[in-house]
């Protein structure tokens, strides 16, 4: 490539509390705060060519969008 670092954007997003997948009603039962851990996103940055930067917007939390990079 021509030296430029690429940049790509993971976006987690948020289940609606009405979904099936969202299981907002058992997570405080189990103690934890998001149901999914955003591997597959994880997975797909790890396999990119390490001149990419990733930032990532995680909609899942009940503190709202959370942003994190690479």
């Amino acid at each position: 490539m021509s030296g430029r670092t690429l940049r790509g954007l993971l976006l987690y997003p948020e289940f609606p509390a009405s979904s099936l997948w969202s299981y907002r009603h058992i997570m405080p039962i189990v103690g934890t705060k998001a149901a999914f851990p955003p591997l597959g996103l994880f997975t797909f940055a790890a396999l990119m060519p390490t001149e990419w930067s990733f930032d990532l917007l995680d909609h899942s939390g009940s503190e709202g969008p959370r942003l994190g990079g690479r």
